[in-house]
């Protein structure tokens, strides 16, 4: 089964399947393609979803680099969790995060498939470190606690902000691997108090992180600093990742989404209607500039090639 996943391009080839065919034949006919004379039974449904989940790829992989900030990444993950079922957020993040580091040294990624779609690149000890998408926007629109509030926010505005924060803009990407069977950036970021997964508050600690100083995620942030030593500092993390929009001009102040006096007494969580509304315009702002940003950024370095 291995085998054939592996010899797929090969098969396409001695099929005379060509590009431009791939591109426009449905799944099932790709799967038949591919099966041949094979009838698929029960046995091969392992079979299926692996080609499935390869036909994706293959065609994210052969297509353009054009990327659409408009596309709700929900749309292409069959109702689940678009961080892992979504074959074109995965796309985007390696045609956004494939490309030099500072240094020179390329972060060289390639797209991969275990149980949901990850990155996979090679670290220096030769090791695959896989890495996972992770939405930096959070509407809160699930939380039982925040009920009231949202309650009395028009309905077309909360579907608005989740509709946006479900294009590329909203999306980032972190270490997937647990380390001494801990907590990922990922994990650590949702469940802390005082972070309550807002990427704006993670940002803020990792500057900190770079800059030596205690922070919420501290522990979780060292044991991950092979990551972040690839981009040498905090103004090199932002800019790889083009989060510019959420740090002031000299990269020593975020801009935080909510009004922030400290971790001793943050207040994480939009208390009043006033209070949401007003986090919910400066997440939104922050979407549309980061994905005009992101625009730029592929416009002004096309891929040569998509592998």
């Amino acid at each position: 089964m291995k085998n054939l996943i592996q010899a797929l391009s090969i098969r396409l080839e001695s099929l005379g399947i060509s590009l431009h065919t791939l591109l426009n034949i449905t799944k099932d006919e790709f799967i038949s393609y591919v099966l041949g004379s094979r009838k698929p039974s029960h046995k091969h449904q392992k079979l299926l979803l692996e080609l499935s989940v390869q036909y994706d790829i293959l065609v994210h992989d052969n297509g353009t680099d054009f990327i659409d900030t408009t596309f709700e990444v929900y749309n292409d993950s069959n109702n689940k969790d678009p961080d892992s079922y979504s074959p074109t957020l995965n796309h985007y993040h390696y045609l956004l995060w494939h490309k030099p580091l500072s240094d020179g040294s390329l972060f060289e990624l390639k797209k991969v498939y275990r149980d949901r779609y990850l990155l996979e690149h090679q670290g220096t000890n030769l090791m695959n470190i896989q890495y996972s998408s992770d939405s930096i926007i959070h509407p809160f629109h699930y939380w039982k606690s925040m009920t009231s509030i949202l309650e009395q926010v028009p309905k077309h505005d909360i579907e608005a902000f989740h509709r946006l924060g479900s294009t590329v803009g909203g999306y980032i990407i972190f270490p997937a691997q647990r380390i001494n069977g801990k907590p990922t950036i990922n994990a650590a970021r949702g469940l802390h108090g005082k972070i309550k997964d807002r990427f704006d508050l993670t940002l803020e600690c990792i500057r900190l992180h770079y800059l030596n100083k205690d922070n919420p995620l501290a522990n979780v942030l060292n044991r991950y600093e092979a990551f972040f030593k690839l981009f040498t500092d905090f103004k090199g993390y932002v800019q790889f990742f083009l989060l510019d929009d959420m740090v002031e001009e000299d990269y020593t102040q975020i801009r935080f989404w909510h009004p922030f006096d400290g971790f001793d007494t943050v207040k994480p969580v939009p208390r009043t209607v006033n209070e949401y509304q007003a986090y919910m315009q400066n997440v939104m702002q922050f979407i549309k500039s980061r994905n005009r940003r992101i625009l730029t950024y592929v416009d002004q370095n096309p891929k040569k090639e998509t592998r």
